[in-house]
């Protein structure tokens, strides 16, 4: 991770600069990338062949022919109570830095594949991420639809994932879909204070 596009984004670029942030963030960040392990899955569905109407989808994607179903993880995160308060809180930063870097790249080579078949895209929805009214149990919709232990994620009782630093999504494709300016928006979350929105 660039120390430089770190400060460039959330929640970095939100935070007042300060000297001891940036010794921080310049300190931690080569030990947090070391034990990163940023990995995806994902997979091209027929919307049809699915049952995605049981789980309250965003209206969006049950316009769409196709979906893209995906994960992201970074793998298992730092034990913050090897740190002081404020390390552990850039650590959880940095670590959520890298989580939004690996989903975002992602989600870019979707929509090169989308652009080849000639498919328009809706924005990204997450379950649980407040980017839409979607709830955090309906990533089980996502996780059985795919094969997610092959990067290490597994669900737990309560339809939320192992690694916690792990984030789901749909995609809607299609031939006859308006797309958004935006494909990452956090148009749909009423916390218009928090430090990731964008």
């Amino acid at each position: 991770m660039d120390p430089v596009e770190i400060f460039e984004r959330p929640p970095f670029s939100n935070w007042k600069e300060s000297q001891t942030t940036k010794e921080l963030v310049e300190e931690l960040t080569g030990e947090v990338e070391s034990r990163l392990n940023p990995r995806s899955i994902y997979t091209i569905i027929e919307r049809k062949n699915t049952d995605l109407e049981k789980y309250s989808p965003p209206p969006l994607l049950l316009e769409c022919e196709l979906l893209v179903i995906g994960i992201t993880t970074i793998g298992e995160e730092g034990k913050k109570s090897e740190y002081s308060t404020s390390e552990g809180f850039i650590v959880d930063a940095l670590e959520n830095t890298a989580l939004s870097s690996a989903y975002r790249k992602t989600v870019r080579m979707i929509e090169e594949i989308a652009n080849e078949r000639g498919l328009k895209m809706t924005r990204v929805v997450s379950p649980g991420s407040g980017n839409i009214d979607w709830e955090t149990k309906n990533q089980e919709f996502i996780y059985k639809n795919l094969e997610a232990e092959k990067i290490g994620i597994q669900m737990t009782p309560e339809k939320l994932f192992n690694p916690r630093k792990s984030i789901s999504f749909v995609i809607g494709l299609d031939k006859d879909i308006k797309e958004p300016k935006e494909l990452f928006s956090c148009k749909g979350c009423e916390r218009v204070d928090c430090d990731y929105r964008h």
